[in-house]
């Protein structure tokens, strides 16, 4: 980008922390007080009450969302509306599904986003989108972008989440404040309210950057940044207006890795990872809030282990609620610093060790979907 649109992104992004510090004044309670997060209920939800939710999540009825020639249009589109500032109402969460087609685990995100329809939002990408629409009455009805064929490990998986996060940016009828990648397998290990306080009341993204093995630096990455400054991690990320505002508008690095991003190189991995880092190195937490079982033996290499109905989910819930300390695989078999220290960090949250790890964790499949359901209603903090 030229230095004018530099200077324009700087006031929008400054403009976003400001309103989204005046929200925490009057949203954010310390997390650090409780015995526990999962009693973490901000004022917004005191006179809440549970109600129904509807296909279109909230949106007008006839709303769709407009479709561009190709995705550097959707982006200017994006960046244009960015300009006008966020969307009216209380600050939202925008979680953002990539998916292959339909998203089993349904009934689940319906537990937990319902009674809350004014702090949160959704947007689909699918991967087969001609082959499939969500049916009338479900939450993601309505809610699919305009999208294209994706492939794992591959520059499709980035224009997808580059396209969920410029159409929510985009959205005018709401105040998207955080955006969260997640999946079909991917489940919430809290209540909203909890995860809505604790993402709005954060000072950093949760994105994991970790300087990769020598394999993974062998690819030309100058002139656009030098290898050194290449960083890796997780897919499923959490993060602010700024730093979605920062992806979007970004056309230098993409460029680069969209052409020779290939040979040991996961683009989906690599280029959120590595540009976060380059523009706002302090403003990543350099974690993710999304467990993955990466511990026990898997049955697909190079994927976190799955869990059905037969595992005891209480419990699995209560451990990952109660973890303070990472236990990534990615970065165990990925990082080039395989210090005890580095591969199993303490969680922080805000600068405050011992901190709270996870909010969301994968994966699961349509099977657990009762088992996960009986949890939400047994387990304080739902």
């Amino acid at each position: 980008m030229n230095r004018g649109q530099r200077k324009v992104i700087n006031v929008v992004i400054a403009t976003s922390i400001f309103w989204i510090l005046i929200t925490r004044v009057f949203y954010s309670r310390s997390l650090h007080d409780r015995a526990s997060i999962s009693r973490c209920v901000p004022s917004v939800f005191s006179s809440r009450t549970d109600s129904d939710i509807s296909g279109s999540s909230g949106t007008l009825a006839d709303y769709r969302f407009p479709e561009f020639a190709n995705d550097r249009e959707l982006h200017k589109h994006a960046f244009r509306k960015v300009l006008d500032g966020p969307g009216p109402g209380s600050p939202r969460i925008a979680f953002l599904f990539t998916v292959k087609g339909p998203i089993e685990l349904e009934p689940v995100w319906r537990k937990f986003l319902q009674g809350h329809e004014e702090l949160w939002s959704l947007y689909v990408h699918a991967s087969n989108p001609v082959d499939y629409k969500f049916p009338p009455g479900s939450i993601f009805e309505g809610r699919e972008i305009p999208s294209k064929p994706v492939a794992r490990i591959s520059i499709s998986l980035v224009d997808a989440i580059r396209r969920l996060l410029a159409y929510a940016l985009a959205d005018p009828h709401y105040n998207n404040a955080w955006f969260v990648n997640v999946c079909e397998s991917t489940v919430p290990v809290r209540g909203f309210p909890a995860v809505y306080e604790y993402l709005i009341g954060s000072k950093h993204s949760f994105v994991e950057a970790f300087l990769p093995e020598e394999k993974y630096q062998q690819w030309d990455t100058m002139p656009e940044f030098p290898v050194v400054q290449l960083r890796k991690g997780e897919t499923w990320m959490q993060m602010t207006r700024k730093h979605a505002i920062i992806i979007v508008t970004d056309t230098e690095r993409y460029a680069k890795f969209a052409a020779s991003c290939s040979l040991w190189c996961a683009p989906d991995e690599e280029y959120f990872q590595t540009l976060l880092h380059l523009e706002d190195v302090s403003g990543i937490a350099n974690r993710t809030t999304m467990y993955a079982n990466w511990e026990e033996t898997r049955p697909i290499p190079g994927s976190p282990r799955s869990y059905g109905s037969s595992q005891d989910l209480f419990a699995l819930f209560d451990k990952i609620r109660k973890m303070t300390q990472e236990t990534d695989g990615l970065k165990q078999e990925s990082a080039l610093d395989k210090s005890p220290s580095s591969l199993r960090p303490i969680c922080k949250y805000n600068g405050i060790t011992n901190a709270t790890c996870f909010l969301f964790a994968r994966k699961f499949e349509a099977e657990a979907t009762s088992a996960i359901l009986h949890v939400m209603s047994t387990l304080p903090g739902f």
